[in-house]
């Protein structure tokens, strides 16, 4: 729809472009302290707050609101440089909307996908909405394998494939070559001509249209916009679907529940290829003509944009950015010294519990609010946030964010809904919401997500205080989730049992302070067969599809335990795992006084982690304790074994 039709789109909804002027009004967001504050909020119909059907004309509205504004600047050394390019929203808009057109002369169209297998540069933002414009966008982990992105291509229905030229040093050419069939056209972008057989993205767009969409932009908001990979429990590919008015409605509450206006410069070094750095970090704030600013082409994996980070502070004016606990502690290692850092107001952080210690040390030396939340692929990014302009809870990932619905449910061992938990009970996480993905693609990638219509199961178990506070208890879903990627465990155990001396493998996540949780695997070896750790890692390592999920240790056991229908009984490793992770810790320190270290899961309080220790109750050991496993993601307590 060209962009003089917002008018009709407005009128059709009872809406004037007054309406929108005052939705998005700088400083206009509402006070979000309570659940009252949020009810306040919903006293307006979502609909009414969200008067696009795409995420185009989301951008289109910016555009109009803040033509020579910035909306987009490029580091491409991972810190400030002559090499910064600065894109304003009325560039930024002319540049999607050349990639929209240039992606249908491929023959995309809205049953089909670009895939971008990219870095964090320029190209990979305008080949996502443009993407999204024309059709589907799929973002693409670079770390996966090349059967993985060939098998995702095949899910997408990709008709585009779009990377870096030949020669490369990412080699992400030659992964993408061999991971394409038949029927899907690759592209490069190139900083210089290409002279190669493939299509070149920033050449051919020059030919493209940039004033006006060639073709009629859909107008149903229940549209497939994207489809994201995300860690499932088969080892096969499963992709999340976010229709536009998914998108659409968790930029706004990510806006809102951040305050989000046009004087804020939001820095960006989350990967592309996860809704944090496209939309809490990317889409939020363009709704609302924020500065983005983007980190190097690894984000937040780059030394150079760590060592750089409070430069990039000060002389961007950065006020808000957002990553996972590692990084909060990498930072605080590299500390602002006489950097100028006034301008930052916030610090989001989620994927992982952020420990007390760090979030303490790093509010005092920065001055900014850290703000913990909540958040997954199959809501677009933010549900669940500790309140702004409220208190926070030491434990807690917050309040409901506006037109969220949360329930805490007693499901039943085939995940089927018997109750309400009561307040304080723990239970099942249930999310309901316009942001909540319709589904999955392969359409059978998870059958029993809905344990009630429309109510999402995440996977997660949680309990709710009375004032609404949530706090995360455990999983229920199979799933190792390190520094905020999901990680299949059967990637970790196919790639073992191929082993001749592996008869038996499970994987599952141990705690850890840097990356919240590492895969480790217990293995049982084959009769008559003996292998030592280092190799079987080594094995590991040269097959899992994606470099995250290599296991960090090795468990050889006698067995695995089972169910009473022969499954493998996860959560007793789990708690294995625990003891294990914790007693390799607490050992050093301790010695022989170390008597005995026990794992459980408790309902309303999680993993917690027992420690006995030989002797008289000992202050100093307790404050030992205390500082070893304070960092993890879990509860501890000692006791004394006189």
């Amino acid at each position: 729809m060209p962009f003089d039709g917002r008018r009709i789109l407005l009128a059709g909804l009872g809406l004037t472009m007054e309406t929108i002027d005052n939705v998005y009004a700088d400083g206009a967001w509402p006070p979000i302290s309570s659940l009252k504050d949020i009810a306040a909020i919903e006293s307006l119909p979502f609909r009414q707050r969200i008067p696009f059907s795409a995420t185009y004309e989301l951008l289109q509205n910016s555009a109009a609101r803040f033509p020579n504004e910035p909306a987009l600047t490029v580091l491409p050394e991972g810190k400030p440089s002559d090499c910064d390019r600065t894109y304003t929203y009325s560039e930024f808009l002319e540049v999607v909307t050349r990639s929209a057109n240039y992606f249908r002369t491929l023959g995309v169209t809205y049953d089909s996908a670009i895939s971008i297998l990219l870095p964090n540069i320029a190209a990979f933002q305008f080949a996502l909405w443009g993407g999204e414009t024309a059709g589907r966008a799929n973002p693409i982990n670079p770390l996966l394998d090349t059967a993985a992105i060939g098998a995702m291509l095949v899910a997408a229905n990709s008709k585009v494939l779009i990377t870096m030229p030949p020669g490369h040093p990412s080699g992400l050419f030659e992964k993408a070559r061999a991971a394409s069939g038949n029927g899907v056209t690759l592209v490069v972008v190139s900083e210089t001509p290409h002279d190669g057989a493939e299509a070149d993205f920033w050449a051919d767009l020059q030919q493209m249209d940039g004033a006006k969409l060639t073709f009629p932009l859909s107008e149903n908001h229940d549209t497939i916009a994207s489809l994201y990979h995300t860690g499932g429990t088969t080892g096969e590919v499963k992709l999340v679907t976010h229709t536009h008015g998914n998108e659409l409605a968790n930029a706004w509450q990510t806006a809102c529940c951040f305050a989000f206006t046009a004087n804020d410069v939001v820095f960006n070094a989350a990967p592309l290829f996860h809704v944090t750095g496209t939309v809490l970090l990317s889409l939020a704030p363009f709704s609302v003509g924020s500065h983005v600013v983007m980190g190097g082409p690894d984000g937040f994996r780059c030394r150079e944009t760590i060592a750089s980070f409070w430069n990039i502070i000060e002389t961007y004016g950065v006020s808000v950015f957002c990553s996972v606990p590692t990084v909060y502690s990498s930072l605080l290692d590299n500390p602002p010294a006489q950097h100028d850092i006034s301008s930052l107001r916030f610090g989001i952080c989620g994927a992982a519990p952020l420990p007390p210690p760090i979030a303490s040390a790093f509010e005092q030396r920065t001055g900014a609010t850290i703000i913990e939340g909540y958040g997954m692929t199959e809501t677009c990014s933010t549900s669940i946030v500790n309140p702004r302009d409220g208190t926070r809870k030491l434990g807690s990932i917050g309040i409901r964010a506006p037109y969220q619905d949360v329930r805490i449910a007693i499901l039943d061992e085939n995940g089927s809904f018997v109750r309400d938990a009561k307040t304080g009970e723990g239970g099942a996480l249930l999310l309901r919401g316009p942001n909540v993905t319709p589904g999955y693609l392969p359409a059978s990638s998870e059958l029993n997500d809905r344990p009630l219509p429309d109510w999402l199961d995440t996977g997660d178990t949680a309990r709710m205080d009375e004032q609404g506070f949530v706090f995360l208890t455990g999983r229920t879903k199979d799933l190792i989730i390190r520094s905020g990627h999901n990680i299949d465990p059967a990637i970790v155990e196919n790639a073992l049992i191929d082993h001749p001396s592996v008869a038996a493998v499970a994987a599952v996540g141990k705690p850890d302070a840097y990356a919240g949780e590492l895969p480790v695997a217990f293995v049982v070896t084959a009769p008559g067969e003996t292998i030592v750790e280092e190799d079987l890692l080594a094995f590991a390592r040269e097959r899992v599809s994606e470099r995250p999920a290599a296991p960090s240790d090795i468990y050889f056991v006698d067995a695995l335990p089972m169910t009473a229908v022969g499954k493998v009984y996860k959560p007793a490793l789990r708690l294995e795992a625990t003891r294990r992770a914790c007693w390799a810790l607490l050992g050093p320190e301790f010695g022989q006084r170390l008597d005995d270290v026990r794992a459980t899961s408790d309902p309303a309080r999680g993993l917690v982690v027992k420690v006995i220790i030989q002797g008289e109750p000992d202050r100093s050991a307790i404050d030992a304790v205390s500082r070893i496993l304070s960092p993890l993601p879990l509860t501890h307590e000692v006791s004394w074994d006189i």
